[in-house]
């Protein structure tokens, strides 16, 4: 199996940590035009609304996903800065021809919740000009 792209593998690193968040920005990529509902999409890719929603909500935190308020919230693909879309757009392309090997990057990255405790942890060297 060949390696990612290097834009790819740094795309998956910073924004992608589950394999339900790289569904959800996948589904969303391909129709840019479309909003849609956390529901629609739980309904698109077989997953529970909760986990739709969750995603959806993370995804537009990390500013690749525009959001709506109407009757409903309505989600499109809209990254806000040029670097997320070309990050995505090296994603989506690494999928199509390489989906095992982003499938097996994704699926190895630690869960959310212990990466956030090992970095509860984390210490830093104190700066000398502290005192």
């Amino acid at each position: 199996m060949a390696d990612l792209p290097e834009e790819a593998r740094k795309f998956i690193d910073r924004y992608i940590d589950s394999l339900e968040k790289l569904e959800v920005l996948l589904l969303l990529q391909r129709s840019p035009e479309r909003q849609w509902t956390a529901s629609a999409v739980a309904s698109e890719l077989q997953i529970s609304f909760g986990t739709a929603d969750r995603q959806l909500s993370k995804l537009c935190a990390q500013n690749l996903l525009d959001v709506k308020l109407g009757q409903d919230l309505f989600y499109s693909f809209s990254p806000h800065l040029p670097h997320l879309q070309e990050g995505a757009r090296a994603l989506a392309r690494a999928y199509a021809q390489q989906r095992l090997a982003v499938l097996k990057r994704v699926a190895q990255r630690p869960p959310e919740a212990i990466r956030d405790f090992a970095n509860a942890f984390h210490i830093t060297k104190k700066d000398d000009s502290d005192g």
